[in-house]
Order: structure tokens, then sequence, then C-alpha cells
């Protein structure tokens, strides 16, 4: 396993990361994760959790990723 290799996702059902905080730090918290190579991927929720895989709903759209590891 090659840790240059990783894809890291963060994952929000809600409109923006940081919802609870100033719209400003939520957009500039999405823009480090950013520069820092997290895939931010807002209005996607998870809507099942598997070993291996994660599904999620955006748009009206489900897309399952694989995934070795899953933080919630």
């Amino acid at each position: 396993c090659n840790p240059a290799m990783a894809r890291i996702y963060l994952l929000e059902a809600a409109p923006r990361i940081l919802g609870m905080f100033h719209e400003a730090l939520s957009e500039s918290a999405a823009t480090a994760l950013a520069r820092l190579g997290v895939q931010v991927r807002t209005g996607a929720a998870v809507t099942a959790l598997e070993p291996g895989r994660v599904t999620v709903k955006a748009d009206g759209v489900e897309e399952v990723i694989e995934a070795h590891t899953v933080l919630w």
C-alpha cells in the first residue's frame, strides 16, 4: 500500500462544511483542505457503509466509492 496513492474524501450532506461557523471560515477550510489534496464533496450524503465501500448519494445519483479505511 503506497500512501502517496491514497485518495482522501470529505463527504458532507450539507451545502457546505463547518455549517455552524461563519461562511467565510467554511470556505477557507474547504480551500485549505483542497490544497492538501482532500476531495471535499458537499451535498453528498453517505447512504451505506459496507466492508471496502461507501455508497454516496448526491444530486439524486448514487455512487459507490471503494474505501480501505473509513473515518466517521
